[in-house]
């Protein structure tokens, strides 16, 4: 019996997290709120390092292109950069992201400059 009243709260626990585990869903209305959200979501992703790449040198300016497919999930599609490091660095951070919205804004191009200093 009181191996039963310890696994409730653990099962309980378990299925909240595994609820909040899913990719996240910009719930934008229009064009111009999704690329605000997106912007957001872009400047806090580039904020921290990617844990894999340790160079020094990340300054500069990017140039980050994304599009959403038609299932809804938002995809980054070129990332220019002179930057060989910077580049690296920021196309490992926005990957691993696994931004989605309403399909609804599928094939719509959304370009950002962003001034990276590290």
């Amino acid at each position: 019996m009181i191996k039963i009243i310890y696994l409730v709260p653990v099962l309980l626990l378990f299925i909240a997290v595994s609820g909040n585990a899913g990719p996240a869903r910009l719930t934008a209305a229009t064009e111009s709120e999704l690329r605000e959200q997106l912007g957001d979501e872009i400047e806090t992703a580039l904020q921290e390092r990617f844990l894999r790449y340790s160079s020094d040198e990340l300054d500069g300016i990017v140039l980050i292109e994304a599009t959403v497919n038609k299932e809804g999930k938002i995809v980054f599609k070129g990332l220019n950069t002179e930057n060989d490091n910077l580049r690296e660095n920021a196309y490992g951070m926005l990957n691993s992201l696994n931004l989605w919205t309403y399909p609804d804004f599928a094939e719509t191009i959304y370009r950002y400059k962003v001034t990276y200093t590290d």
